[in-house]
């Protein structure tokens, strides 16, 4: 079975891009990373149903994390004035 990535696999790509001067990062862990460094975050909301991949970022930057649930929509489930 083919893994579904979040990526565009360049090896198969011969287009041309559709952002040329897009700052090009392989995955959303190191978007994550990126955005962490740049806006210097310190904080972060997570739902439950997660990777590890993001936890380990943020445990490399020491960014603290808070979790929430979500519903079946898949929209957030968090208390009035959280966010």
């Amino acid at each position: 079975m083919k893994e579904i990535g979040g990526y565009i696999e360049f090896e198969h790509y011969h287009g041309k891009q559709f952002h040329e001067e897009a700052i090009k990062l392989n995955c959303s862990r190191n978007c994550l990373a990126y955005l962490i460094k740049l806006r210097d975050i310190k904080h972060i909301y997570v739902p439950y149903f997660l990777c590890d991949s993001v936890l380990n970022v943020c445990k490399k930057y020491g960014v603290e994390v808070s979790f929430f649930n979500i519903d079946e929509n898949f929209l957030p489930v968090v208390p009035k004035g959280n966010f």
